[in-house]
């Protein structure tokens, strides 16, 4: 699935070969290639592999495991490196410097070539930047440009993600890809590792189902189709929701909400309907001490932009800071936060 052989990199330090064996059946030749072990860096990696000569296209076996997997070790054969570098080697950015989305395109050209059926085992990933993946456990499949994982599990922030389906067909022009998505008892102390609350936060993500069509994971969310739920209780507020969302606001939203004491988070409840890339808001509530606070507008994800409100409720006497509603607007990359102006 791979086309850019000439400019990738990788030294593998071998632990321990074993045997290469070749099996013959009357209609098929199997080359199988046990209990192979070694080092990509500092990632571990240990697998037996099988490759059947069949028509019409070869299949590829494998059961891989490792113990720790560093992203930077793969570097750019699973394009990790920067912007730069892609460039440097004529390589497509995932995304360009002015948005999120990944936009470089899928190239199915070669799904057809071969079949391919992988259980991959990883009890750690290690990213730079990003928290660690625990314990991913996936089934890989790869037949008549047909690509799938039944199922995806890994844990994060102390939480379970499960994707119990997932396909992508590459045999049109432009990719269809259907996936679902669940999340299990998040800890968003874990999530968020900047939040000085020292409250843990318990969410839930029940459903995500989407539907999309795209050459690229930009595309397939540009038109998709589908619905999200959440749900979050136990927690602290003024951290907890807004730096989760990745906007610089940390010390101008609070204060407009808050004053200077943050809020104890009750329950957050949201649910989304995705139309042709439009995340509509139904519902998404915040249930704090002092007040109740709704959220309404929509996500472009097509364009990456938000146009947000968000109206504060108080429940007592006690008056709160904000005398207004706040907006979110801007892009994914680049948000704007404010207060709405009241109009005399």
């Amino acid at each position: 699935m791979f086309t850019d052989w000439d400019c990738l990199a990788c030294h593998v330090t071998v632990r321990n070969r074993r045997t290469l064996n070749r099996q013959t059946a009357l209609n098929n030749s199997r080359w199988i290639y046990q209990n192979f072990s070694g080092w990509v860096g500092v990632s571990d990696v240990a697998e037996t592999l099988n490759y059947v000569i069949k028509k019409p296209c070869p299949l590829l076996q494998d059961n891989l495991v490792s113990d720790q997997l560093r992203i930077a070790d793969l570097g750019r054969l699973i394009g990790a490196d920067s912007n730069a570098s892609k460039a440097k080697r004529g390589v497509a950015q995932i995304a360009p410097n002015s948005r999120i989305l990944p936009v470089v395109q899928f190239d199915t050209k070669r799904w057809d070539s071969i079949d391919v059926d992988i259980n991959f085992i990883d009890r750690k990933i290690i990213r730079s930047k990003e928290l660690p993946i625990q314990n991913l456990k996936a089934e890989i499949y790869l037949n008549n440009r047909q690509l799938s994982l039944i199922p995806l599990t890994f844990g994060i922030a102390g939480g379970i993600w499960s994707i119990p389906s997932s396909l992508i067909d590459g045999s049109p022009k432009t990719i269809k890809a259907e996936i679902s998505l669940s999340a299990r008892h998040l800890k968003t102390k874990q999530l968020f590792t900047t939040l000085e609350s020292t409250h843990t936060s318990l969410g839930e993500i029940n459903r995500q189902a989407l539907i999309g069509v795209g050459n690229s994971v930009g595309a397939l969310l540009a038109n998709s189709n589908g619905e999200l739920k959440t749900l979050a209780n136990k927690g602290a507020i003024s951290k907890c929701i807004l730096d989760a969302a990745g906007l610089n606001i940390g010390n101008v939203a609070p204060t407009k909400l808050f004053g200077d004491k943050q809020g104890e988070l009750n329950c957050l409840a949201g649910d989304f309907a995705i139309t042709n890339g439009i995340m509509q808001v139904k519902t998404f509530l915040l249930d704090i001490d002092d007040a109740i606070i709704t959220v309404s507008g929509e996500i472009n994800l097509a364009n990456e932009i938000l146009t947000l409100n968000i109206m504060p409720k108080s429940k007592g006497p006690r008056l709160m800071s904000l005398r207004s509603p706040l907006y979110i607007s801007g892009t994914f990359k680049n948000p704007n936060v404010g207060v709405w102006i009241r109009q005399r």
